[in-house]
């Protein structure tokens, strides 16, 4: 553990820790319950071990998500080759690929010439320049972390909000819509970075984690076109809505001023200089990935001898800039295996052991349990089955890991959909969008603490934008189950 880390475990993480050793200790030495298994009753005690230490953080996220390895085989759950299996699943690879194609992306700058292009496109008075840092936040973030999206902008965000205050003098300080402008940026460019992920499979754990469970319990491939269809009308919706909470709402800004971020903008843009050769190429490869990513069913059907599924895509788009060379001589490429520094292992180690333990759930029986169990639910309405999925995990997700979070509910809801007549895909789905709206609290997310950190917005001011937007996210995402949802995800 990090001197950071060490750090920042507190009472929660302690507890945590000590609570999913007792539990799964009590479990063990009581028998299961009527009608489950002794099997099935092991793989829960793994899964509420797993789930509590996940949700407290009492070790990292992905020390726990190794737990199948170990805790499967010792207790006769599964063989060892069951539990590793789904750790070798197609979405880790698409993950990692994607991944790979970010990082040469932010090694050569290309992500920061694209924001600022769509920034300066958008506009400069104040209310506009929120939206343009929006628009371009959300962009980046369908194909790079959240994390590092907010990472690369808000520095961006803060230099504008520096510059005008220059301009402006030292009553800038004072001044509300000046605090306001500085506020609404920095949330907007925190919201934007979690919205902006739900676009696309690559875009932020929860969906990938979502593509990995259906193929391995479903046995149904989630194609980059099929999440895109559900995930970008998300966007879409969500986006502008939150732009209106924020610069008309809880931080009303007017249109005056902006000539200083425009000069800003401006001089950021000259800054970067001519496109190198490296920016060139990793845009060429990918504009060409997502290009296949996109035609890829077309592709299968067209061409029975194309094999490649969207995992494959972006292991050959990663490939490609691992041999591409910049300068031969001296063995540089576009991107090094010192660039994977920064490929979230932790997260594909937490993909495999959320797989593991669904395959477990499923194999073991606990799943037609669980799902008989909860059949009580099937007196209410579906639609009101499916909103409180939604609202429980969008709540959850505010003091949970959303990846987290997503691996713990997606088995549960998963065995609930067909005991209570919904569509087994509207309620997965749901869970998974949910899990990415935790937007009130400053650790919810990354993107949110960062923002917080900047000193520019007050825990009240993220907490009054937050409760809107989860409340529009949870309308929205309930629209979605009942209207894309049906028609790209059949039952």
């Amino acid at each position: 553990m990090s001197e950071e880390s060490a750090e920042s475990y507190g009472l929660k993480e302690r507890i945590g820790f000590v609570a999913g050793l007792a539990l799964i200790a009590i479990m063990l030495l009581l028998p299961p319950p009527a009608s489950m298994t002794l099997t099935a009753w092991r793989v829960a005690a793994v899964g509420l071990l797993m789930a509590v230490w996940w949700m407290t953080e009492a070790v990292p996220i992905a020390v726990a998500a190794l737990l199948p390895l170990a805790l499967f085989p010792l207790l006769g759950a599964t063989t060892f080759r069951e539990a590793a299996e789904p750790f070798a699943q197609s979405p880790i690879y698409l993950y990692m690929g994607g991944f790979m194609i970010a990082i040469a992306a932010e090694r050569w700058g290309l992500h920061r010439r694209v924001a600022l292009g769509i920034v300066s496109a958008i506009g400069t008075n104040p209310p506009l320049i929120v939206g343009g840092f929006m628009v371009a936040t959300a962009f980046i973030s369908m194909w790079v972390s959240n994390t590092a999206t907010a990472l690369m902008m808000i520095p961006m965000g803060r230099a504008i909000v520096e510059l005008s205050a220059e301009q402006r003098g030292d009553a800038a300080s004072n001044n509300t819509n000046d605090k306001n402008f500085s506020a609404a940026l920095m949330l907007g460019i925190t919201y934007a970075s979690s919205i902006g992920g739900m676009g696309t499979l690559i875009g932020t754990p929860p969906n990938a984690i979502f593509a990995g469970f259906v193929q391995e319990t479903l046995k149904t491939q989630v194609n980059f076109l099929s999440w895109m269809l559900i995930g970008v009308p998300m966007i879409l919706a969500l986006l502008p809505l939150a732009w209106l909470v924020i610069v008309k709402g809880v931080c009303p800004v007017s249109s005056e001023g902006g000539a200083g971020s425009k000069e800003t903008i401006r001089q950021q843009q000259r800054g970067l200089g001519k496109m190198s050769t490296g920016e060139l190429i990793v845009a060429i490869v990918f504009v060409l990935t997502s290009m296949l990513w996109i035609a890829e069913p077309f592709l299968r059907e067209a061409v029975p001898a194309f094999k490649l599924t969207d995992a494959g895509i972006a292991m050959c788009g990663a490939l490609v800039l691992f041999l591409i060379p910049m300068n031969f001589s001296k063995g540089e490429f576009v991107l090094t295996w010192s660039d994977m520094k920064k490929l979230p292992w932790g997260v594909l180690i937490l993909f495999g052991g959320g797989l593991s333990l669904s395959q477990a759930i499923g194999k073991s029986g606990l799943a037609k349990w669980l799902g008989e169990a909860m059949q009580v639910m099937s007196v209410l309405p579906a639609w009101l089955i499916v909103l409180i999925v939604i609202t429980m995990i969008v709540f959850f997700s505010e003091v949970a890991s959303n990846a987290a979070t997503v691996a713990t509910f997606l088995p549960i809801v998963a065995a609930l959909a067909p005991q209570v007549g919904v569509n087994t895909y509207t309620l997965l789905i749901a869970a998974t969008l949910a899990g990415s709206c935790g937007f009130m609290l400053p650790v919810a997310t990354p993107p949110n603490t960062i923002a917080y950190a900047t000193g520019y917005i007050s825990t009240a001011q993220m907490a009054r934008a937050g409760i809107w937007l989860n409340l529009i996210s949870i309308a929205l995402i309930l629209l979605l189950c009942y209207t894309l949802v049906p028609l790209v995800f059949a039952p």
